[in-house]
């Protein structure tokens, strides 16, 4: 692995492991909703990952608007997903 790689398989290693007890953390919750949880998982970790992203975001951005479509497609899906879990 290169070292300018290394940031984000780290990323991608830490959200995998939080979302994956998404489930565990829902189950100790007593009292909170399963919805409540998805929201703020989506919310924390959206704002997490954004931050991280923001750099390459910002030099894709001409290539992120081209393909708008395809970006507003994914980041429904993205929204959708955990409050549906």
């Amino acid at each position: 692995m290169s070292r300018a790689a290394a940031p984000g398989v780290l990323a991608l290693v830490v959200t995998s492991i939080l979302w994956g007890t998404t489930g565990t953390a829902a189950s100790f919750a007593q009292g909170v909703s399963p919805l409540a949880i998805g929201a703020a998982s989506l919310g924390i970790g959206g704002l997490l990952q954004g931050m991280i992203a923001l750099p390459q975001l910002r030099r894709q951005r001409s290539e992120l608007r081209r393909r708008g479509g395809l970006l507003a497609a994914g980041a429904l899906a993205v929204f959708v997903y955990p409050l549906a879990f």
